[in-house]
């Protein structure tokens, strides 16, 4: 499968694939971007290194990442591999250099343990949400649909990583949300690079309730800061608050459509849900484990992409202004007494306005 809008990702190399297959995409991959060198640290194995993050991660307590950092199985595999280390690496550098594997093989693994949800923006939706401001809103209402889930980011989002980290396009970001008390959302963002190369970064937004979420995002850069000085937080800002109007819109909006890597397996299943408990149920459902049974969901596949800032009419330039969009709690049930959170698009004010506001 190839996506129009998006450089080719992670996600493509996964979901071609047949379903046994697929289920081995960890060690996938860390041969696509865990192994080799990194930092001029030689390879400890990968695959070996999978398996211990795997076990960790399906742990009851897996869901926070300093369940990972603190399981004495990190540090016994570390000993386990240590004869690997060159002489020139210290000791420090082999164990840095392996919880920084580790931690990025724990962000897939929490998202394949929460049942591999992935969401691809539409190309409309992804340009529109750049221009959709967060006002109004705290931390109490960015909560994810799953436990974890994947965003597919189109080129329309214009996101790319801040140039001390190269400049390349954003394709995939993963994120797992820590549940409270201490809640939060561990991000790895994923960009494609020569050669058929993957580079990732691993972010954390703290999410306390009731929480400003430009104060979150504030503290963000500032631990951006200490691990880097010449880091830049701008090309994170964008991301971070695009990520956010994604998951607030997969968490709220109707406007969606659900795409099925197998035919068959969507039709087995539709039948399925129609059907009562009993043998052939169960039949049915052993024979969907054998397909493809893998599916995404896009969103905003009705929402177009946004009109030109500049028009033109009769030789003459005129220029429009733009609507921030927005979020709003709409009022709905007997005496308006519930409340959902709907989007406002972004739109074009001025001469010639062919565009107008409505919440999808």
């Amino acid at each position: 499968m190839q996506h129009s809008t998006m450089h080719a990702t992670l996600f493509d190399t996964i979901w071609k694939e047949d379903n046994a297959a697929r289920k081995k995409w960890r060690e996938r991959l860390s041969t696509m971007g865990l192994d080799g060198v990194l930092n001029g640290i030689d390879v400890v194995d990968p695959k070996l290194l999978s398996a211990v993050v795997e076990r960790i991660a399906t742990r009851d307590e897996g869901w926070r990442l300093d369940a990972l950092l603190r399981d004495p199985d990190l540090p016994t595999y570390a000993r386990e591999a240590a004869d690997r280390r060159r002489e020139a690496v210290t000791a420090k550098e082999f164990m840095n250099d392996i919880i920084h594997r580790a931690t990025m093989l724990w962000q897939m693994a929490m998202h394949d343990r929460a049942g591999t949800q992935w969401y691809e923006v539409s190309s409309g939706l992804a340009a529109r949400l750049r221009h959709t401001e967060l006002r109004g809103l705290d931390c109490d209402d960015l909560r994810l649909p799953f436990e974890a889930i994947g965003l597919l980011v189109p080129t329309s989002a214009e996101l790319c990583l801040p140039p001390s980290n190269g400049s390349h396009p954003i394709t995939e970001t993963y994120i797992v949300e820590e549940p409270a008390p201490e809640r939060r959302w561990r991000m790895l963002v994923v960009s494609p690079t020569e050669g058929g190369r993957f580079m990732m970064e691993r972010l954390t937004i703290p999410l306390p309730a009731g929480g400003s979420i430009d104060e979150s995002i504030a503290y963000a850069k500032s631990r951006i800061a200490k691990v880097s000085e010449s880091a830049s937080f701008e090309g994170w800002e964008d991301h971070f608050r695009w990520a956010m109007n994604a998951v607030l819109y997969a968490s709220s909006a109707e406007n969606r459509r659900v795409i099925w890597n197998d035919k068959e397996a969507k039709q087995l299943s539709d039948r399925i849900a129609k059907l009562p408990d009993g043998p052939k149920r169960k039949k049915l459902q052993e024979r969907l484990r054998r397909l493809d049974s893998s599916q995404r969901t896009l969103l905003g596949p009705d929402v177009s992409m946004p009109p030109a800032e500049e028009r033109t009419k009769g030789g003459v330039l005129i220029v429009r202004t733009r609507v921030q969009g927005h979020w709003k709690q709409q009022p709905y049930g007997e005496g308006s007494r519930e409340r959902k959170l709907i989007w406002i698009q972004p739109y074009w004010r001025g001469p010639d306005e062919s565009e107008t506001a409505t919440g999808r």
